[in-house]
């Protein structure tokens, strides 16, 4: 009975402490107005010193004999101490990853305003995603080393989330000045002033937040003084940003717009700078590993989207013939080999600082390739639907009777173009006038030349009509003006042209940076990662010299049936896979 009773007490205390717990969980989180970036194992007990010792990345700083340990999280006293405490979490917060959904936001917002059909998109896609990293990666290697949760964190993630959005207004504007006719100017001054100042007043945000970490840190100078340097480096960046929205103008928007890529190099290398000279400011056992990780995830997550937005346009007439599943295959694959190739050697826990650095910096350009290969991986998959679709039509066009001329060969081709259009019965796509070309066919004086002209413009006609209905236009600099059938058939051609060389660029690109993150993040590497990495980059450079293909010289015979042919992407999905292994 005694024991029973005993029992019975100990399930009470469980059930006390276990309604406790929901209590107190329930209630509003208390904050601090300030939250500091270091901790004083002293205001722990001993039941929450193991946990802390786990959790958080001990520093120690020494400056000749002097030690000091800065004022606890909630304002603690400060004493003497043989460490100097910093406060990194190993996991990233959920406003840090919220922060991050503004990220694929604006790179959402920009990629659905500029299609990469041109060589000039493709520079200006290049140019904002590089401004957009930039931006992210300033504030999260902040976030890494010294954001701890407040109120005044929480109101400098407000002003944050601010600016990224204002960014999202203006970045479609971003480019503009090159159309062809010089149209667009004071939209893009007005647009580069706007993001000058938004760059600005991110600077500012950040400048602030390291004076708030100099308050805590101001007792020990040589913290003092880096820290400062930081400061002072972003109230910098934040006046030539300034100075760039008051100096652009239509005379010189080409010139000025450059000038932010050397300042986010400059800022960024002062970054690094201080951080392999001084120990506490390094990476080490700070998150900044998730953090990259899970960029990449919610990168290609938007990859992912992207396919499922092309297979929508692809089922538009409720059919997919094999070519397009096997399309859709492979491009789920190759994502999925991406995400394994990645995720699977994800290890900087015990490498050197140098290491550290050049593995994090190396992903902005896998970011930008991972980007552009699944932007490739979409539009080929929509390509493949549009070329099972003109085949038939183009064969119609090409092998008509031979028995039928003049006004009967005009009705064969307007009952063959009208055949394609019912495919698409439901489609708000205007159906081309080519009522003077089939006149040509009825006139008795014209040309062998003039007819054939005529049939050559008809079929560029139903080729562009397709098109149009999956959201495949002709790059504006080539539509300007009254242009024809002929002129947008070339348009649309260059455009699949440019997907073809920058898809094959990237595909090995992504595979190269794979390579060189996995040799940058092992910590004891043997002769058989030597080896392994050698190959990686070699079939990568391979998929990157398929791009030669694209070339005039190599668009006829087997070469330029390959280019129009369902193999792009199983040929990048079997070298994944023979990376694999």
């Amino acid at each position: 009975m005694p024991a029973l009773f005993k029992m019975k007490s100990v399930s009470d205390v469980l059930v006390a402490n276990h309604d406790r717990t929901a209590f107190s969980t329930a209630h509003p989180k208390h904050l601090p107005l300030l939250a500091s970036p270091v901790e004083v194992e002293g205001e722990l007990n001993e039941q929450e010193k193991p946990i802390h010792r786990q959790r958080e990345l001990r520093h120690t700083v020494h400056e000749g004999t002097q030690q000091y340990t800065p004022p606890g999280r909630h304002g603690g006293s400060s004493h003497a101490s043989d460490e100097l405490v910093l406060h990194h979490n190993h996991e990233s917060s959920v406003i840090q990853l919220f922060f991050d959904l503004f990220f694929v936001a604006n790179l959402t917002a920009f990629t659905s305003a500029h299609e990469i059909n041109n060589p000039h998109a493709l520079g200006t896609y290049i140019q904002f995603f590089f401004l957009l990293w930039g931006l992210w990666f300033q504030v999260a290697i902040f976030d890494v080393r010294f954001s701890n949760d407040s109120v005044f964190e929480r109101l400098c993630k407000a002003l944050q989330f601010g600016v990224m959005t204002g960014l999202a207004i203006v970045g479609p504007d971003f480019g503009a000045p090159n159309d062809p006719d010089g149209q667009g100017a004071d939209v893009a001054v007005q647009a580069l002033q706007s993001m000058a100042l938004i760059f600005m007043a991110l600077r500012l945000i950040l400048a602030c937040q390291y004076l708030v970490v100099i308050f805590w840190l101001r007792r020990y100078s040589k913290a003092r003084r880096v820290l400062l340097v930081h400061a002072g480096t972003s109230f910098l960046t934040a006046m030539l940003f300034l100075g760039v929205s008051y100096t652009v103008n239509s005379n010189n928007v080409r010139v000025v717009s450059f000038a932010w890529y050397p300042i986010i190099l400059f800022e960024t290398l002062v970054c690094f700078g201080i951080a392999s000279q001084v120990e506490f400011m390094n990476f080490k056992k700070t998150s900044i590993v998730e953090r990259l990780g899970l960029l990449t995830l919610i990168i290609l997550g938007e990859g992912v989207i992207g396919i499922c937005d092309s297979i929508s346009r692809v089922g538009i007439d409720h059919s997919f013939s094999s070519d397009v599943i096997g399309m859709i295959i492979c491009a789920i694959v190759i994502i999925y080999f991406i995400w394994m190739l990645y995720y699977d050697q994800t290890e900087t826990e015990h490498v050197g600082t140098f290491y550290q650095h050049i593995w994090m910096i190396c992903h902005f350009p896998f970011h930008l390739a991972v980007l552009l290969t699944v932007e490739g991986i979409s539009q080929f998959s929509v390509w493949r639907k549009v070329v099972d679709l003109i085949l038939p039509y183009v064969n119609s066009m090409e092998n008509y009777p031979s028995n039928i001329h003049g006004a009967d060969l005009a009705v064969y081709f307007n009952n063959t173009i009208q055949a394609l259009y019912s495919r698409f019965s439901g489609s708000t796509v205007e159906q081309p006038d080519l009522g003077a070309y089939f006149n040509v066919f009825s006139d008795p004086t014209t040309s062998l030349d003039q007819r054939i002209a005529a049939g050559y413009n008809i079929t560029y006609a139903g080729i562009v009509f397709v098109c149009e209905n999956f959201e495949i236009e002709p790059p504006e600099s080539d539509s300007a003006g009254d242009t024809g059938p002929e002129q947008d058939f070339e348009g649309i051609y260059d455009s699949y042209i440019v997907v073809f060389i920058y898809f094959f660029v990237a595909a090995g690109l992504t595979l190269i940076f794979l390579a060189l993150l996995f040799f940058l993040g092992r910590h004891e590497r043997v002769r058989g990662d030597h080896l392994l990495m050698v190959v990686r980059v070699l079939v990568g450079l391979g998929l990157s010299f398929l791009a030669l293909m694209a070339l005039p010289s190599n668009l006829t015979g087997d070469i330029g049936s390959y280019i129009s042919s369902a193999w792009m992407l199983p040929t990048v999905a079997i070298c994944y896979a023979l990376r694999m292994l």
